[in-house]
C-alpha cells in the first residue's frame, strides 16, 4: 500500500506480521486481559462483602460487650450505694481503754451506741 497520494511520502507500508498482530493476536490479548480483570474484580468484590461481614460481626460483637459491661457497672454502682447505706444504718462501738492509778481497766463507750453501757 502506498501512502503517498495521502501527503505522506515516508510512510511506509507494514510487513504482514505487524498487521496480523494488530487484527488477530492484539484483540485477543486484549481480550484475555479484560477476562483476567473481571476475574480480579469479581474476586475483590467478594473479598470485600467477607470483609464487611466480618465487620459487622465484630460491631455487633463490640456492642454486645459494651452492654453487657454497662449493665455490670450499674448493677456494681447499686451495690455499692446499698453498702453504703447499710453501713451508714448500722450503728458503731468507739472503746477508750485505760488503765487508772488502782490497776482497774476502765472502758468508756461512745455516745453512739446509746443501748451499751459503761464497762
Amino acid at each position: 500500500m502506498n501512502l503517498s497520494r495521502y501527503g505522506h511520502d515516508d510512510v511506509q507500508t507494514p510487513p504482514a506480521w505487524y498487521l496480523f498482530r494488530l487484527t488477530y493476536h492484539l484483540p485477543q490479548e486484549l481480550l484475555d486481559k479484560l477476562e483476567k480483570t473481571e476475574a480480579r474484580l469479581a474476586q475483590t468484590e467478594l473479598d470485600l462483602g467477607s470483609e464487611q461481614n466480618v465487620r459487622r460481626t465484630l460491631q455487633a460483637e463490640i456492642a454486645d460487650v459494651t452492654r453487657t459491661m454497662q449493665g455490670q457497672l450499674e448493677e456494681s454502682k447499686a451495690k455499692e450505694e446499698a453498702l453504703v447505706q447499710n453501713q451508714a444504718k448500722r450503728p458503731f462501738v468507739m472503746v477508750l481503754i485505760d488503765a487508772d492509778a488502782d490497776g482497774f481497766l476502765v472502758c468508756l463507750l461512745s455516745a453512739l451506741c446509746p443501748t451499751q453501757s459503761r464497762v
